[in-house]
């Protein structure tokens, strides 16, 4: 059995967070997260070892 997690409702929340949650596409959130987690690392396995090194500042 497979659980799905909605958006929740306004009243499970701060009112601060509401437009986060806006931001969050509808459907299952724990599919989403999956989703965006084998997608960062299709995107930092195009990264080279060089590239991943770098700095944006001197020190940094």
């Amino acid at each position: 059995m497979t659980t799905t997690i909605i958006r929740p409702p306004l009243e499970d929340y701060p009112v601060f967070y509401k437009d986060y949650i806006k931001l969050l596409p509808e459907g299952d959130v724990l599919y989403l997260l999956e989703r965006q987690a084998v997608d960062l690392r299709h995107m930092f396995k195009k990264i080279s070892d060089t590239r991943a090194e770098e700095t944006y500042a001197e020190g940094k």
